[in-house]
Formats: C-alpha cells, sequence, structure tokens
C-alpha cells in the first residue's frame, strides 16, 4: 500500500493521480501478534495511535510494538462478571424459575 493516500478513499481502490489533490500524510505502525509474527497498519500521520489492534490471520489483539497491554483489573471481565453487575444473586434465580416454568409448559403442550 502506498505511504500516500487520500483521505476518505477506501482501502485498494485504485486512485488516479490528480495534480490539484494532495496525499495525507501517512506512517507505518507496528504490530506484535501474540502467534509469534508481526505486521504494519497504515494511520494517518496525526491520528491517535491504538494500543491493540486486531490479527487479520489470527483474530486476536495484538500489542503495538513498544506497548505492553494491561488488562482491567488486573484480569479479564468474563460474561458472569458482566452478568453480575446487572443483576443480584436473587434475581437471576427468580429468571431461572420463570424461565424453567416456562420450558415445562412448552414441552407438555408438545407432547
Amino acid at each position: 500500500m502506498s505511504q500516500s493516500t487520500l483521505r476518505g478513499s477506501r482501502l485498494g481502490a485504485v486512485s488516479r493521480e490528480r495534480v490539484d489533490v494532495q496525499s495525507a500524510p501517512r506512517q507505518l505502525v507496528r504490530f506484535v501478534c501474540p502467534k509469534g509474527h508481526d505486521f504494519e497498519v497504515p494511520f494517518a500521520e496525526d491520528a491517535e495511535l491504538p494500543d491493540l489492534w486486531a490479527c487479520r490471520q489470527h483474530s486476536v489483539d495484538a500489542p503495538r510494538v513498544g506497548i505492553e497491554p494491561v488488562a482491567a483489573h488486573g484480569r479479564v471481565r468474563t460474561h458472569w462478571d458482566m452478568l453480575r453487575e446487572r443483576r443480584s444473586i436473587a434475581e437471576l434465580e427468580e429468571l431461572l424459575v420463570e424461565r424453567l416454568y416456562e420450558l415445562t409448559v412448552e414441552r407438555r403442550q408438545s407432547a
């Protein structure tokens, strides 16, 4: 990919060289995939650079070279953690009873 790309143009689009259009300055930023390879992503020179970028080969977050990723609160939030932020145990038990009742009624009606 070219170091100079028109702002607002799509990746892979064929650009027609025009005299009256100036290219936006670009910088290549390197990221290191946890699976053992590195890759570069072009950004505008004045862009705020992200600390993480998704690796296209492995679909995992790759940290930018020179940046050590820090997990929030020292650990990864699970689905259960996020659920517990929204509901109490009593509310979850009540929802479970309601859902089990609905499933039982559905099963009896289909039999």
